[in-house]
């Protein structure tokens, strides 16, 4: 795959990678997002910055009911361009069909494509119990009237993304990302759950 020209951040929310790191500044950023969270960061940066990044657009959509390449061409989105799509912290909020068809929108919207996600381990749904802390943690989600609905068995990754059209290249947990990093897991105990993936398109 050539350097990627665009970048796509899926649930973008706060996240200012787009403004903070050399490699994004120079691609076309595009921010999906729910409006009102979208709207709120704008208001924030114009608070802040004064004025918008140029080369960062600002899209709304729901991911459960709005198709994201249909988003994106609207938004100016080139398909003929290589990109990165980061989707992080977003899969696990999800029905299943939302990210089945999330998965095949961005396999179909440009050849060259590389996809990082973050899911939780699907076990921690069932069997919170297992992992320190997480049964805390999902009863306050579901407080929130935020519950994790969406997770995969980590053995499942490579057949679920080889079916919708993906290669995966690797997937380790929290952790091992941390650690690699040169970074102190400690902090991340009880997260095993937590997990990042990168996949790109299969030909």
């Amino acid at each position: 795959m050539e350097t990627a020209t665009q970048l796509v951040l899926l649930g973008a929310g706060f996240d200012t990678r787009a403004y903070r790191l050399t490699a994004a500044t120079r691609a076309t950023t595009f921010e999906l997002d729910h409006p009102e969270t979208s709207f709120a960061k704008q208001a924030i940066l114009r608070k802040v910055r004064r004025s918008l990044p140029e080369p960062v657009r600002y899209t709304g959509i729901d991911f459960n009911s709005q198709s994201v390449t249909e988003v994106l061409l609207e938004a100016g989105f080139d398909n003929r361009r290589p990109t990165c799509f980061i989707w992080e912290g977003v899969t696990n909020y999800l029905t299943a069909e939302a990210v089945d068809s999330v998965l095949r929108q961005i396999r179909q919207t440009a050849r060259d494509n590389i996809l990082i996600f973050t899911y939780i381990d699907c076990t921690v749904l069932d069997h919170p119990e297992r992992f320190f802390g997480a049964a805390k943690l999902m009863a306050r989600l579901q407080s929130y009237g935020e519950p994790w609905t969406f997770g995969l068995h980590p053995d499942e990754l490579k057949p679920f993304l080889a079916a919708r059209g993906f290669e995966l290249v690797n997937d380790s947990c929290v952790a091992e990302v941390w650690k690699r990093a040169r970074r102190s897991s400690s902090g991340t105990r009880g997260y095993e759950f937590y997990r990042l993936a990168s996949a790109r398109v299969a030909y």
